[in-house]
């Protein structure tokens, strides 16, 4: 790597390090955070802009990463209560090489929804309640509860547990909403007598 390289990837350091803001978002259902400057939010654009802004638009609100950025088109990050999709992100290169970058941000308002529609282990169906975060599932006679892996549909971005698990005492999962919200469920499971 050239020095000027060098040089341009320090100097995008220091000004996201000195203009600082963390982010949440998701990627494959993980919840990932970075830091990043999101230069001008405060005069430049609207908190209810519902278009892109950065270039070629009247405003200027860019999100600016560093190289390494695991921030990707379309995904929205979370700054706060504040939520920004991501337009296409741009590389700034010297030389051919890659040492910022960046992309134009639409202002969305999060999801808030977190929770779990239906819960099934084999062919049981588990009875949800919604206002107390509690999931009862009652198997056949004989089913061994230490390794049972559940059919779990759920809105919001991410589940805490997934795979196999030892229900012989309760088993408690978190929803996380994408504005990160999070409800935990009470998993318990019972066998028919």
């Amino acid at each position: 790597m050239t020095n000027e390289v060098k040089q341009l990837r320090s100097a995008n350091d220091r000004i996201v390090k000195d203009n600082p803001s963390r982010v949440f978002y998701f990627v494959d259902g993980v919840l990932k955070s970075e830091v990043v400057r999101l230069p001008h939010e405060a005069t430049s654009a609207p908190e209810n802009a519902k278009t892109p802004t950065g270039r070629g638009t009247s405003f200027s609100l860019f999100c600016q990463m560093r190289y390494d950025s695991q921030i990707k088109e379309g995904v929205v990050l979370v700054d706060g209560s504040r939520g920004w999709r991501v337009g296409p992100v741009d590389s700034l290169k010297h030389n051919g090489i890659v040492y910022s970058l960046r992309a134009p941000l639409q202002s969305v308002i999060p999801s808030k929804d977190c929770s779990i529609v239906s819960f099934k282990i084999g062919a049981a169906v588990g009875t949800i309640n919604q206002l107390l975060g509690t999931i009862s599932v009652t198997v056949p006679s004989g089913t061994d509860l230490t390794a049972l892996t559940p059919t779990i549909d759920h809105r919001g971005k991410s589940i805490s547990r997934t795979g196999a698990q030892n229900f012989s005492s309760p088993v408690h999962y978190t929803v996380t909403a994408e504005n990160l919200t999070t409800k935990t469920y009470t998993v318990t499971v019972g066998v028919a007598s």
